[in-house]
C-alpha cells in the first residue's frame, strides 16, 4: 500500500525537524569543514541586527552581517580524516575551534576579533565569504535544498 499524502507531509515535516545542523567545506581548503547550526532568527538574528545599525556603508553592512551569522551559527571546525570521516580540530582539549582567536592561533594568523577571524580564515576574499553565507543561508531557510556538502 502507497503512502498516503498526509503521511507523506507527516514524513518531510520529521526529516526537515531532523536537521539542525550542516556542514559546508571552507572554501580554498581542502580539508577543512564548518558545521553551523539553525539560529532563531528573532533572537540571534535581532542581536545581529542590531550590532549592525552603526554601519553606515551599506556593502560593509552586508558582509559583517554575513559574517556575524557564520560566528553565531557556528559550533565547530572538523577535519576530514584519510578514512573520510569528520573529526573535530581540537588542538587544547577545549572543544572543537570556532571563529575565535583559537583558530587564529591553531592556523597561525593574527586576528582580534570573530569577524577578524572569518576574514583571516577567508584570506581576505570576500566572495568566498559571501557565497559561503549563501549556502548556509540556502540551507536555513530550506534544509533539503542544500546537500551536506561536509558529510561523508
Amino acid at each position: 500500500m502507497s503512502e498516503s499524502i498526509l503521511d507523506q507531509i507527516a514524513r518531510e515535516r520529521r526529516e526537515l525537524a531532523d536537521k539542525t545542523e550542516v556542514t559546508l567545506p571552507i572554501p580554498g581548503y581542502t580539508n577543512l569543514f564548518c558545521r553551523y547550526r539553525l539560529i532563531d532568527a528573532l533572537v540571534e538574528g535581532k542581536q545581529i541586527r542590531d550590532r549592525l545599525a552603526s554601519i553606515r556603508n551599506e556593502e560593509e553592512r552586508v558582509a559583517a552581517g554575513a559574517i556575524d551569522t557564520l560566528v553565531e551559527a557556528c559550533t565547530g571546525f572538523y577535519g576530514r580524516e584519510p578514512g573520510g570521516e569528520l573529526v573535530p580540530i581540537d588542538p587544547d582539549g577545549s572543544g572543537p575551534l570556532v571563529y575565535e582567536e583559537r583558530l587564529a592561533e591553531a592556523f597561525q594568523f593574527e586576528a582580534e576579533t570573530a569577524r577578524d577571524v572569518v576574514w583571516g580564515l577567508f584570506g581576505g576574499r570576500r566572495a568566498a565569504i559571501m557565497e559561503h553565507f549563501r549556502l548556509y543561508a540556502e540551507w536555513s531557510a530550506d534544509p533539503s535544498s542544500v546537500v551536506t556538502l561536509g558529510e561523508a
